[in-house]
């Protein structure tokens, strides 16, 4: 039985839960699987290691299997899972992407980032997603465009350039 690194209980338990976790969640988790006793070496706050490891890993490694999905609180899950269409479990909360999608619907017409954020918080969606900053317009653009580029089946298509609308790609094939 070989010794584990911070790295490795991380992808094991978020692997076996299957939902995003905080890195004190993905601590106690293994704690109660007693998946702590096979790390290399702990600290006093492994939870923090666990968090550090992860955030280099997903800076230093663009096949990083790590990806980032809360700000507050800090949340990961597993690329190859997200890709294979597991929704993360957000507890009633959406994610940018989900409010865009959601908005775009309801709009049927292609949108900038601003425009989505501005609906959105018209119909009080803005108090549904997990976490705001000073720019989520910025947020939801960065997501929908990292979702364009690494997923085939993304529901987005970018429209236009300057400013860029996005729309949904079945609503496109509607249209045609």
């Amino acid at each position: 039985m070989g010794r584990w690194t911070f790295l490795d209980l991380a992808l094991k338990v978020i692997e076996e839960e299957k939902r995003p976790l905080t890195p004190r969640e993905i601590w106690e988790v293994a704690k109660s699987k007693g998946y702590d006793r096979r790390v290399e070496s702990l600290s006093k706050t492994p939870w923090q290691s666990i968090a550090t490891q992860i955030y280099v890993n997903i800076r230093d490694r663009q096949d990083s299997p790590f990806i980032k999905i809360d700000s507050r609180p800090k949340r990961f899950y597993l690329r190859a899972l997200s890709k294979q269409g597991a929704k993360p479990e957000t507890n009633g909360r959406w994610t940018f992407l989900d409010l865009a999608l959601k908005v775009i619907e309801e709009e049927k017409r292609p949108l900038t980032p601003r425009e989505i954020w501005e609906v959105a918080k018209s119909k009080g969606y803005d108090r549904r997603v997990g976490s705001l900053g000073k720019t989520p317009w910025k947020s939801i653009a960065t997501q929908i465009y990292v979702n364009i580029r690494d997923r085939q089946d993304s529901p987005f298509i970018k429209i236009d350039s300057r400013p860029n609308r996005f729309y949904l790609r079945a609503l496109s094939q509607q249209r045609a």
